[in-house]
C-alpha cells in the first residue's frame, strides 16, 4: 500500500467517533466548584452563669450561632477534600471562650477488629537401618519420632480513626478555625452551624465578626501522579451581631449591612470608571507596564476597605475613587464605627447629687454616644 493511502486511512480513523472513544482525553478533569452563603445578622443570647458574674462583674458571656451554607456548582463532588473556615473578632472586642464543633475522629468500622495469629512447628527424627548377610539372614529396620506444636494468639484491636472535623483558637483567642473533612460518612454540601461563646464587656450590645473560608478539592490529572489540590470556592464576609431584644443595637447592625451592600453595588456600577482611574496619567501607564509604579487605586481596594477595622479607614480609602463610590464608602465606614461603639466597654463616671434628694438616688449616671463616628462620650445626668 502506498504512503498517501496509509495516511488517508489513519486520518479517517482519528477523525472517526471510534477513535475519539478509544483514545484517552489529554486534558485534566475540572475540579468541583463550590459557592458559599453566610447569614449576615445574628442574634446573641446571654449565657453568663452566676459564678462567672461574681468573679467578673464587668464582663458577660453571649452565645452566637453562625450559619454557613454551601452548594456544588459542577464537577465531581467526590473530589472534594475539606472545607476550611476562620472566624475572627477584627476589633478584638470579643474573646472566644468556647466553640462547636470540636475536633472529632471517626472510623468506618463498627466495633473492634479481631486479629488471630497461628503458628505451627514440627520437629522430627528419622532412623533407617538395613543390611543383608546371605549366609545368615536379611535385616531391615526404621524409626521415626515427630513432635508438633500449635500456638494461637487472638486479640482485639481498635480501628484506625480518621479526622472528621478539627477546630481550635487563633490570635490568642480572638479567632477560631474549623476544618470539615470529606469522608464516606459525612457530606460537606448544605448548611453548617458554628456556635461561639464570646466573652465581652458587660455593656456589650452589638459587634461584628469576619468569616473567611475555602473549599479544597482535587484537580485530576491525566494520571494519578499529576493530581493536585486546588481551591474550589471562597467566602469572605462580615457577620453582624446584636444582643437579643435590643432594638437600637439591631437597627445599627441592619444599617451596617445596608451600607455595605450599597458600597458593593456602587463599586460594581462604577467598575469601568474605577479601572480607568487606576492609571490616570501616561506616567502611571508606562510605569505599570514595567511594574515600577503602583496604581493610584489598588486592585484589592474593595475587600481591604470592607475588612478595615473601625477608626483605621483613612489609610484604606483611595483618594481617586468616583464621588458616588467615595460617599458610599464613607457611609459604610461610619455605620461600622457606630456598631463598633456598641461593643466597647463603657466607663460611667458617677458624682453625688443635690443633698435634698433621697439616699437611694445618691448617685445617678447616664451614658450617651457622641454623634461623631469615631469617638464616644459619657454624659452624667442630674
Amino acid at each position: 500500500m502506498q504512503r498517501p493511502a496509509v495516511a488517508a486511512l489513519l486520518f479517517a480513523f482519528v477523525a472517526s467517533p471510534l477513535a475519539s472513544f478509544a483514545l484517552p482525553s489529554l486534558s485534566s478533569a475540572d475540579p468541583p466548584r463550590v459557592s458559599f452563603d453566610v447569614t449576615e445578622l445574628v442574634e446573641c443570647h446571654e449565657v453568663t452563669p452566676p459564678e462567672f458574674a461574681a468573679v467578673h462583674p464587668n464582663e458577660r458571656l453571649v452565645d452566637a450561632v453562625i450559619r454557613v451554607s454551601s452548594i456544588f456548582g459542577g464537577g465531581n463532588p467526590d473530589d472534594l477534600v475539606e472545607f476550611q473556615y476562620q472566624l475572627e473578632s477584627v476589633e478584638q472586642t470579643a474573646l472566644i471562650v468556647d466553640y462547636d464543633p470540636k475536633t472529632e475522629l471517626a472510623s468506618d468500622i463498627a466495633g473492634n477488629i479481631t486479629i488471630e495469629r497461628k503458628e505451627e512447628g514440627t520437629k522430627g527424627i528419622g532412623l533407617s537401618l538395613s543390611g543383608s548377610h546371605e549366609a545368615l539372614a536379611k535385616i531391615n529396620g526404621s524409626a521415626d519420632f515427630t513432635k508438633k506444636t500449635l500456638e494461637s494468639v487472638r486479640y482485639e484491636q481498635l480501628p484506625k480513626l480518621q479526622p472528621v472535623s478539627s477546630s481550635g483558637t487563633l490570635q490568642r483567642g480572638y479567632g477560631v478555625y474549623f476544618k470539615l473533612k470529606a469522608t464516606d460518612r459525612t457530606w460537606l454540601e448544605g448548611e453548617k452551624l458554628f456556635r461561639l461563646t464570646l466573652r465581652v464587656p458587660v455593656s456589650w450590645r452589638a459587634d461584628y465578626l469576619r468569616i473567611t473560608g475555602q473549599a479544597i478539592g482535587v484537580k485530576r490529572g491525566l494520571v494519578r501522579q499529576l493530581d493536585e489540590r486546588v481551591v474550589c470556592g471562597r467566602v469572605d464576609s462580615l457577620v453582624t451581631m446584636h444582643l437579643v431584644g435590643d432594638v437600637e443595637a439591631r437597627r445599627a447592625a441592619d444599617w451596617m449591612i445596608d451600607r455595605r451592600r450599597q458600597l458593593v453595588s456602587a463599586a460594581s456600577q462604577q467598575h469601568s470608571d474605577i479601572d480607568r482611574r487606576r492609571y490616570p496619567t501616561v506616567f502611571h501607564k508606562v510605569g505599570a507596564a514595567f511594574d515600577v509604579v503602583d496604581p493610584a487605586i489598588a486592585s484589592d481596594w474593595l475587600p481591604r476597605l470592607l475588612n478595615t477595622p473601625a477608626g483605621h479607614f483613612h489609610s484604606a480609602l483611595p483618594n481617586r475613587l468616583p464621588v458616588d463610590v467615595r460617599v458610599a464608602a464613607l457611609d459604610y465606614l461610619e455605620a461600622k464605627n457606630d456598631l463598633h461603639q456598641l461593643a466597647l466597654a463603657r466607663h460611667v463616671v458617677a458624682k453625688p447629687v443635690a443633698p435634698a434628694e433621697s439616699a437611694g438616688d445618691k448617685f445617678t449616671s447616664a451614658a450617651s454616644v457622641s454623634a461623631n463616628a469615631e469617638t464616644a462620650s459619657v454624659a452624667v445626668s442630674q
